[in-house]
């Protein structure tokens, strides 16, 4: 019995550490990425209290990026609010929107950059693929869809560890999405 009771408190101890590990690090990460302990903690709260729409697919909420640095703004309709990403990638991309549609799905906004400098969204899935992990494989076809923002082309690649990403690549006012 007291082996029982000392493997449950070893394994509660280290489940608390291993917690406060995870939230120091977002915590660390937030505040060097949104320039300051104030936003950081702003970011957690935000990120704490989300709870998924009770539609994913209504659209209830009024997203917007405002212009910076050169970019146009967007704005659009999504099923949630959007959390703030200060994601840029390598090549300049940015996360522009967050929005939670379940525990583990999610609308992500990204833009890709100027079109002159890009592929038409009717390269990219096939440039898409050539980036991916090995063992990744797309499940459908490339296929044409209408979006408010215009045509779009959608693809689905799935990942050995099961989940999967449907990228809707489109060219929207000069830029990548």
């Amino acid at each position: 019995m007291r082996s029982a009771a000392y493997v449950a408190l070893v394994g509660a101890a280290w489940l608390g550490i291993w917690y406060v590990r995870v939230v120091a690090t977002r915590f660390l990460l937030l505040r060097t990425h949104a320039g300051g302990t104030r936003l950081a903690l702003q970011a957690l709260r935000l990120h704490a209290q989300r709870e998924t729409p009770a539609d994913p697919t209504a659209l209830t909420h009024h997203v917007l990026v405002p212009a910076e640095g050169g970019r146009p703004g967007i704005s659009f309709w999504a099923p949630g609010p959007s959390e703030p990403s200060p994601f840029v990638g390598p090549d300049e991309n940015r996360m522009e929107a967050v929005i939670r549609l379940t525990r583990t799905a999610h609308i992500l906004v990204a833009r890709l950059g100027p079109l002159s400098v890009r592929d038409p969204a009717a390269v990219r899935p096939h440039n898409a693929m050539a980036g991916m992990p090995e063992g990744s494989m797309r499940l459908d076809h490339i296929t044409l869809v209408q979006t408010g923002a215009g045509p779009a082309h959608r693809h689905t690649i799935g990942f050995l560890n099961g989940k999967r990403i449907t990228d809707w690549h489109l060219d929207f006012d000069g830029w990548a999405y």
